[in-house]
């Protein structure tokens, strides 16, 4: 049931946004960086039950090679991007961020779900990704002292803070790691 809703309602809204499908992830080439947005299955499906929420992220190729010493992979997946969110940051309605799974039970689901999701990929997702267009407003969302909940994203973040600019500042992130 799941890919017949993804091919039914998902993968059309993003192909015409220039993003390419591998699997279940989906990924846009920009010129220094790849918006991300994937479906991630729950570990706990069933045959009766298929439940799925959506990851959106932004990998900007530089951070990842400093990171890495490598280049970026080619299908950007959401453990290669940073800043990375689930769409109930985009789509909550009070400051608190829900997490939002979905749940196929039976085919009379996708049709329901399937527009529920390409209104929110119209209206949200999409709208998030194009903003997210350069450094500097990536470094602006990473702020977000919810995205630097594990050393790997501080890290992330001080080199984005150093490629942007603000050494200083990155230096004294890491050194508050120490």
């Amino acid at each position: 049931m799941l890919n017949r809703l993804i091919d039914k309602y998902v993968t059309p809204v993003m192909s015409a946004q220039g993003f390419r499908k591998t699997q279940l992830v989906w990924n846009r080439d920009k010129l220094d960086f790849v918006h991300m947005l994937d479906i991630q299955k729950s570990r706990w499906n069933d045959k009766t039950n298929t439940q799925f929420t959506i990851n959106i992220g932004v990998c900007l190729r530089r951070v990842w090679q400093i990171y890495w010493d490598q280049l970026p992979p080619r299908v950007v997946r959401e453990c290669d991007c940073f800043p990375c969110i689930r769409v109930g940051y985009l789509i909550a309605n009070s400051s608190t961020p829900k997490d939002i799974w979905w749940s196929l039970t039976s085919p009379a689901d996708i049709d329901l779900i399937g527009a529920e999701l390409q209104n929110i990929l119209s209206n949200k997702c999409i709208p998030f990704l194009n903003k997210l267009n350069s450094i500097h407003v990536i470094k602006a969302l990473a702020e977000d002292p919810a995205f630097r909940k594990f050393p790997a994203d501080m890290l992330y973040y001080a080199i984005l803070k150093h490629l942007a600019g603000e050494r200083v500042e990155a230096v004294k992130l890491l050194k508050t790691m120490l």
